[in-house]
C-alpha cells in the first residue's frame, strides 16, 4: 500500500522516529473530518480549490456539507466566513496528513485553506 504523501527527505532519522514518519501509512484508511473556512476574496472559489486539493494530498472526500455563512467570533471587524465540513478517508498518519494539507495550501500565495 502506498500513501500519497511521504516523509520529507531532509528529515534525520531521530526526527523521523519522534514524529511518526517511520510509519509511512496506516494499515487501512481512517475516517477523518475537516472543517474549512474562508473570509477573504472569492470565498466560494477558495473553498472549491481547497476541496479539489485534498485528493492529491491523500484524502478521499466521502461527503461534504452545504456551505454556511457565519459571523466572525471575537473579531467583529473581519469579513463573514464561508464554512463547510468534510468527511474523508486517508491512509496517512496524523502528522503526514497535517504536512500534506499544509503543502497543498502553499500555492495559494499566503492564503490558508
Amino acid at each position: 500500500m502506498q500513501c500519497s504523501a511521504s516523509p520529507k527527505p531532509d528529515r534525520d532519522a531521530k526526527t523521523a522516529r519522534r514524529s511518526g514518519y517511520n510509519r509511512l501509512c496506516m494499515a487501512q484508511g481512517r475516517t477523518i473530518y475537516l472543517s474549512l473556512g474562508s473570509n477573504l476574496g472569492d470565498r466560494a472559489a477558495d473553498m472549491r480549490r481547497a476541496v479539489e486539493a485534498l485528493g492529491p494530498a491523500g484524502v478521499r472526500v466521502a461527503r461534504q456539507s452545504s456551505l454556511y455563512v457565519t459571523e466572525p467570533v471575537d473579531f467583529p471587524a473581519q469579513h463573514w466566513f464561508l464554512n463547510c465540513v468534510l468527511e474523508g478517508e486517508t491512509n496517512l498518519m496524523p502528522r503526514q496528513l497535517l504536512h500534506a494539507l499544509q503543502e497543498s495550501n502553499a500555492p495559494s500565495a499566503g492564503k490558508r485553506w
